[in-house]
């Protein structure tokens, strides 16, 4: 006999997908604040690429993430 099919199995993956893209925006958040605050304890945060450290960051780490 063939089970019949839960609906709640896509959904549960749905809601795991959905789960992983805020957790990846957190991360991300959180590796660009940290950027920041280590720029202003090296006192280059007036520097012109200063500006760029917590993006280039924090996007690294989620490339080296996946």
């Amino acid at each position: 006999m063939i089970d019949r099919v839960d609906s709640a199995a896509p959904a549960a993956a749905t809601t795991r997908k959905t789960d992983h893209v805020v957790s990846k925006g957190f991360e991300k958040l959180l590796m660009q604040q940290l950027a920041t605050e280590m720029l202003k304890t090296t006192g280059d945060d007036d520097s012109p690429y200063a500006s760029l450290l917590p993006d280039a960051l924090a996007d690294a780490v989620e490339q080296g993430d996946s």
